[in-house]
């Protein structure tokens, strides 16, 4: 029993992707080959920039935050 006889049931969800996106055998080598430093880099600098582009393109986000250098 919780607070003032009410009970308290934890709440929680899952994120389930409405689309998968399959990468062909080109692709998967070419994310192998990106080894070096640098190269990771860039990849990661690229992928902040698209993934804050298309929060901000969002009709229903009405702030970003973030640590990014844009």
């Amino acid at each position: 029993m919780g607070f003032q006889g009410v009970d308290i049931c934890p709440s929680s969800f899952e994120r389930i992707p409405q689309v998968i996106q399959v990468l062909t055998a080109e692709q998967v080598d070419e994310v192998d080959e990106v080894d070096e430093v640098d190269e990771v880099d860039e990849v990661e600098k690229l992928l902040e920039k698209k993934l804050l582009e298309k929060i901000k393109e969002n009709n229903e986000v009405q702030n970003v935050f973030h640590s990014i250098e844009e």
